[in-house]
């Protein structure tokens, strides 16, 4: 479901680069960790061109650290 809705792929907007990914512009915490929104530019298939923020989930699991990206936060805006 998630992949559905983030990389749209029978869509004509769907992401198909990523242009750049911004600094950290909102922090949070959750049971797991620190949680962020990262700004990210993303080209789409049909060629425009856009910025949306991503959700990641950074996290310590065994030892082992990790990061998820969970998926769109708020509505993505066109940018030229």
């Amino acid at each position: 479901f998630l992949r559905r809705i983030v990389f749209k792929p029978d869509r004509d907007d769907r992401i198909v680069e990523i242009v750049d990914i911004g600094p950290i512009c909102r922090t949070g915490h959750s049971k797991l960790g620190p949680i962020v929104a990262v700004p990210t530019t993303l080209r789409l298939k049909d060629g425009k061109k856009v910025q949306e923020k991503m959700i990641v989930q950074f996290r310590t699991l065994g030892g082992q650290s990790s990061c998820v990206v969970h998926g769109p936060y708020g509505l993505p805006h066109e940018v030229k």
